[in-house]
């Protein structure tokens, strides 16, 4: 029976070496693709609901 040739996968340093690349090709041409996001206007608040009403203060008899 003949074993199916083992796809060697990269090394740690391979990969991080590949991630530095893309990082490095998107901060070389930061306007190529998509046009950086207008800031969204912020949500808007409630209002804040009327103070509670004090309860009545007796008078002294």
């Amino acid at each position: 029976m003949t074993q199916p040739a083992k796809v060697q996968e990269p090394s740690m340093e391979e990969i991080l070496a590949s991630i530095r690349r893309i990082i490095a090709d998107d901060e070389a041409k930061p306007g190529a693709g998509e046009k950086p996001a207008a800031a969204a206007p912020p949500p808007k608040a409630d209002p804040a609901p009327p103070p509670a009403a004090k309860p009545a203060m007796k008078s002294p008899p």
